[in-house]
């Protein structure tokens, strides 16, 4: 092989791999809603790796009232084992609406309902999600638990 065909497959070999890499995460070139529909997805298979690559750190919560603040990814995000002492078996998703978006910011507010294994709707809530594509794509820094919707019933 000539040196010319050699710098040529080098060149060849670097750009395959750039183009690789740029699309290994799911979420790049995604809508809000795009990137909400993978993240309910991989949170409802458990895939604990793929749900905290969906969060930016430091991410905030606010859920009935207790404010959590993590500034480190290696802790995780979603208490599998207390979500399923509740009787959770999924998350169905009813509602995902948009309220602003910007180049680098979206706001939507998720209307959800946890799901027991017999495929009853145990608790109806409504949170409000604050992403930011500070990184090149969509991730979840702020997530305010609003209301319980059963409360309305």
């Amino acid at each position: 092989m000539t040196i010319t065909k050699l710098k040529f497959m080098k060149k060849l070999i670097i750009i395959s791999l750039i183009l690789i890499c740029n699309n290994l995460y799911a979420q790049n070139n995604s809508s809000p809603e795009e990137f909400y529909a993978y993240f309910a997805k991989v949170f409802n298979e458990e895939k604990i790796d793929e749900v905290q690559k969906c969060f930016h750190f430091p991410y905030s919560a606010v859920v009935n009232g207790q404010i959590t603040y993590l500034d480190n990814p290696s802790i995780p995000t979603v208490d599998y084992d207390a979500l399923k002492k509740t009787g959770w078996a999924f998350t169905r998703v009813n509602k995902v609406t948009n309220v602003a978006e910007g180049k680098n910011t979206a706001v939507l507010v998720i209307d959800f309902s946890r799901m027991n294994k017999n495929n009853q709707e145990f608790i109806r809530l409504k949170n409000i999600y604050t992403l930011t594509k500070e990184k090149g794509y969509w991730q979840i820094i702020n997530l305010s638990n609003v209301k319980s919707i059963n409360e309305d019933k």
